[in-house]
């Protein structure tokens, strides 16, 4: 199938929030994917461009990917386009208003980003793409209802995954339920999606995927690692947990003086977590890295045995998690939505309640003192990544979710099996 996509250069849209981001370097993984199998993919942001693009881009290695940012003439763009669509723009309207009126800010927010949405609305009718995929399935999704109105020979599918199940837009289900297919990222979001009235045969279940790297083979050793170092990767805020690795690493050198914690990502908290550590005397055992490519990440990784990640958020399954496993880290963190199709406590992992110390702190006192556990842990989960996990398996996956209209078999907007 791939190769008669390849071939025939069918053109898709992603439609996203912000492209690329630091945090979502998932998603330019799947489009260089694409890309490299040969897919004309394009990618349509709803805001503007980051500051930080050029930098970000390097790192994620977009090349020349095409991305249409919003710019400061989008909103007049956009309603130069509702204007010449003033019933679909009535509609839309009033449906969100009907929708979301007990949600002012919510309400507010799609009604300033529908603007957007008309805009990319006009370019859609000049360009035609084959498929329009909705990266995330809430404000984007105003898109994704404007094109099923307007454009019914453009298949629309969308994805439903964690922040638009607890955001929960009205429209975004609606569009679920109407376009052609759903994608998810975790088995657990799969009833919520069928109580919101989407049929499960158009369900698919597709996990977020990660390019394996270069040097993860299934003979990677895991004795030379440094069993007493740790790392936490992401971004610092307080529901990811860096404080939480910090006081557990306080605890741990107690024992183990030669304990040491690397700590990659940015954010708010940096200076705040830089003064903790100096005030608990860690200075000498806490890196700070910052922002890193995924090279670097990985290097971090393959150097570690353990991969902290004490969350209070509910990830559903993260994708630097399913990073830290390819490098045969073992890694610890919490119970979430997910998580199990890849980490299963004391089998190839540990899940640990996020807000208990002493549970953190025995636990990784006891995968230091049998570095034999840790690495039997690791070897379970680097196994599954390669099996379930691998970028290339899960694009194949979403490439057979676009199938119907790659081949231009079917209709847009139709019912697909699961894959």
């Amino acid at each position: 199938m791939t190769d008669r996509a390849a071939a025939s250069k069918r053109s898709i849209w992603v439609v996203t929030m912000a492209y690329p981001v630091p945090s979502e370097a998932f998603a330019s993984a799947e489009i260089n994917e694409l890309r490299r199998r040969g897919v004309d993919v394009s990618v349509h942001t709803l805001r503007g461009q980051r500051r930080d693009h050029d930098e970000i881009s390097a790192q994620q290695s977009l090349g020349d990917t095409l991305v249409g940012h919003a710019w400061s003439g989008s909103v007049w763009r956009g309603l130069e386009s509702a204007i010449r669509h003033p019933k679909l723009a009535l509609r839309l309207w009033w449906r969100l208003v009907k929708t979301l009126i007990t949600r002012p800010t919510v309400l507010a927010a799609c009604l300033f980003w529908s603007l957007r949405c008309f805009e990319l609305l006009a370019v859609a009718q000049r360009e035609r793409p084959d498929v329009i995929h909705l990266f995330w399935g809430h404000a984007p999704s105003m898109l994704g209802w404007l094109v099923i109105e307007a454009l019914p020979d453009v298949q629309v599918t969308t994805c439903l995954g964690a922040y638009d199940l607890d955001l929960a837009l009205p429209i975004g289900f609606e569009v679920g339920r109407r376009c052609a297919a759903v994608r998810t990222f975790a088995e657990p979001n799969m009833g919520a999606l069928i109580g919101e009235g989407i049929a499960a045969e158009k369900i698919h279940l597709i996990y977020q995927g990660i390019p394996l790297p270069k040097g993860i083979s299934d003979d990677l050793p895991t004795d030379g690692k440094d069993h007493k170092r740790m790392v936490f990767a992401g971004r610092l805020i307080p529901k990811k947990g860096a404080e939480m690795a910090i006081q557990v690493l306080a605890r741990v050198v107690q024992a183990h003086p030669t304990t040491m914690l690397t700590i990659l990502g940015d954010g708010p908290l940096r200076d705040s977590l830089r003064r903790c550590v100096d005030r608990l005397g860690l200075s000498e055992a806490v890196a700070f890295h910052g922002h890193v490519s995924r090279t670097d990440l990985y290097r971090e990784l393959q150097s570690a045995a353990l991969f902290l990640l004490p969350s209070t958020h509910r990830e559903r399954l993260p994708n630097v998690i399913k990073e830290a496993a390819a490098a045969r880290c073992c890694c610890l963190t919490t119970s979430t939505p997910g998580i199990e199709a890849l980490i299963r406590d004391g089998e190839s992992g540990r899940l640990l309640d996020a807000n208990d110390l002493e549970v953190w702190v025995t636990a990784v006192t006891e995968l230091i003192e049998h570095p034999e556990t840790a690495s039997r842990m690791a070897d379970r989960a680097c196994d599954t990544v390669r099996r379930q996990f691998d970028i290339r398996r899960t694009t194949e996956s979403l490439l057979r979710m676009w199938e119907p209209r790659l081949d231009a078999s079917e209709p847009a907007n139709g019912v697909r099996e699961r894959s």
